[in-house]
């Protein structure tokens, strides 16, 4: 069982989150914002169960496609649950997006794309409470300042809850608490979190992979009768997406083996994709070796 699948450790929970005000919170998104190893997915999981607790339904969205805890890297998720459920994940009803990449870095576009989708859907379902946990993409240069922005904005959350060691988000953060209607809470990294190497961040994507592609088998079809994109030449163990007329992802799938004369690709899938009305294959820049459940770029 990983990490995003146990409930919050009580001991560790500081005493701030404790005191955060959720009765005043309105029916709009509650963000939350920091950098990686800060504590928000613990935060995350528990104010999860917290409102869900005492004004169910909550829905909760993940948009970290590098640690996404409701499916695979290289997708962000919805999550909503049963009506007496207060356990973290959410099991009830889930929808993925496919980014393509376990970064936001070089899609910001398509991070975007998935987030109004997911945060239409979620009140479509009736859900009074949406939480969202954004990735740690915070760098400047790279685009997750701005990222950031566009996420609020799309969003106008009524909370924003950001956690810092330090004042990392500072710039970020500075027009943001001028918004109107935007209450901004500035909480210190949860001490019980401790830094993740690389090696462990690998590792950890890795057992994502294993657990999603657990019950996964081989099927083959013709693609020249859907669209593909950005262009149907798939290399072996490259991720795609099996995508539905909504633009959602029936699954992730992983590319074995293909004959273009044939016009055929064989997917290693959890889903088979002729029980689908699949409309499009969404080409990712991650290659998946199924010997280890490393990921590597293409």
């Amino acid at each position: 069982m990983g990490a995003s699948d146990q409930a919050v450790d009580r001991l560790s929970i500081p005493a701030e989150w404790e005191q955060l005000p959720l009765s005043q919170w309105q029916s709009k998104p509650v963000l939350l914002l920091g950098a990686t190893d800060t504590g928000k997915s613990s935060l995350g999981r528990y104010l999860f169960e917290r409102l869900q607790a005492a004004t169910a339904p909550t829905a909760y969205l993940d948009l970290d496609p590098g640690q996404n805890s409701l499916g695979p890297p290289t997708s962000i998720g919805l999550g909503v649950p049963h009506p007496t459920e207060r356990r973290f994940p959410p099991s009830g009803r889930r929808w993925l997006y496919f980014t393509g990449n376990n970064t936001p870095r070089g899609q910001l576009l398509r991070h975007l794309e998935g987030l109004h989708i997911l945060h239409r859907l979620a009140w479509n379902q009736g859900c009074r409470h949406l939480l969202v946990n954004s990735s740690g993409f915070i760098d400047p240069d790279q685009g997750g300042q701005a990222l950031k922005w566009a996420v609020i904005d799309q969003l106008r959350p009524c909370v924003i809850i950001s956690l810092q060691r330090n004042a990392e988000l500072a710039a970020l953060l500075a027009p943001v608490c001028r918004l109107p209607d935007v209450t901004v809470i500035q909480l210190k990294a949860s001490p019980a979190v401790t830094r993740r190497s690389q090696a462990e961040r690998r590792e950890n994507r890795a057992e994502s992979y294993r657990r999603y592609f657990r019950d996964a088998q081989r099927y083959s079809f013709y693609y020249r009768d859907i669209a593909v994109f950005p262009r149907p030449r798939f290399t072996p163990g490259q991720l795609v997406a099996i995508e539905e007329n909504n633009g959602l992802a029936a699954a992730v799938a992983v590319v074995t083996e293909t004959e273009p004369e044939r016009g055929t690709v064989t997917l290693f899938s959890p889903v088979d994709p002729s029980r689908h009305p699949i409309t499009a294959l969404r080409l990712g820049a991650v290659r998946l070796h199924l010997d280890s459940w490393q990921d590597t770029p293409i």
